[in-house]
């Protein structure tokens, strides 16, 4: 498909039905190459979106939590690893979630760990009757919440996770050097987590759109038998990959501008042009 072509095609996709009833008389790869263009293009653009807004916010709410956990670090707690095992100074102490987080709008549990200084597992430690938590450490293993309303959990062999990790301890003192060491390892990478992260939201951006088309498509072509619309599988695959452009359009435009609606607007974006345009061509053979 020509450069001229393709925006030529883009701007009646959104300006006329025109576009419509001429992709359904061409090969469906064309309307495919089309859609294909459309969503690599729009894919690049939510990824450099999301480089260039959401990651800093993301960075900065990171380095947020970092200063909280150096300011609220009691100065008595001693985190210990050695001999493949974690230790504290004290019986037990719980983390508590950071500011930006609001667990009960989320409906988390009320602390994000709790680290005990036992080889209990979760189900035999007291602590987290009086208190619920994401994750549990003791001294050999790593536990995650994996089901809140049963209390299951999940458990890795700490050793494992620190593999090869030799002895450190974290305290009052040394924490402060700990933090400025990860901010700068941070800062240090940042671009390449977002050249990286570019990189993979424009393969996840083209499937998200390739499993809306299939799913959207099955659910138009039972519902076209429904009504006596005369459209075999074929043309609704044409015009569903004709109608995703604009409708991938107004999502971009979406999440860029109004990036917190409470309403899928992909969705309703998708169907108020598929009603549309349908019904205009509605005698297409």
């Amino acid at each position: 498909m020509k450069l001229k072509n393709y925006f030529s095609n883009l701007i009646k996709s959104i300006s006329t039905t025109e576009h419509y009833s001429h992709a359904l008389k061409k090969p469906l790869k064309n309307s495919f190459f089309f859609f294909i263009i459309s969503v690599t293009i729009m894919g690049l653009i939510n990824g450099i979106h999301i480089a260039l807004t959401i990651l800093p916010e993301l960075k900065s709410d990171f380095f947020l939590t970092l200063d909280e956990l150096n300011k609220n670090y009691d100065p008595n707690l001693e985190i210990i690893w050695a001999d493949n095992q974690l230790e504290i100074n004290q019986e037990y102490v719980y983390i508590y979630w950071p500011s930006i987080i609001n667990y009960k709008y989320f409906q988390l549990p009320h602390t994000f760990a709790l680290i005990n200084n036992s080889d209990l597992e979760p189900q035999e430690a007291s602590q987290l009757n009086d208190m619920s938590t994401l994750i549990y450490l003791n001294n050999d293993n790593f536990y995650t919440l994996s089901d809140i309303e049963n209390h299951e959990w999940s458990s890795f062999p700490l050793n494992t996770i620190l593999d090869g990790l030799s002895s450190f301890s974290i305290n009052k003192q040394n924490l402060p050097k700990l933090i400025s060491g990860l901010k700068d390892g941070v800062n240090k990478i940042f671009f390449q987590i977002q050249i990286v992260e570019v990189l993979f939201a424009i393969p996840i951006f083209i499937f998200s759109k390739f499993w809306l088309l299939l799913s959207e498509s099955i659910l138009v072509y039972f519902l076209f038998k429904i009504y006596n619309f005369n459209f075999n599988f074929k043309k609704i695959l044409k015009l569903n990959l004709n109608i995703l452009v604009p409708t991938s359009i107004i999502t971009l435009f979406a999440n860029v501008f109004v990036p917190r609606l409470s309403f899928p607007i992909e969705s309703i974006a998708f169907w108020v042009i598929l009603i549309f345009i349908s019904f205009q061509l509605k005698k297409v053979d």
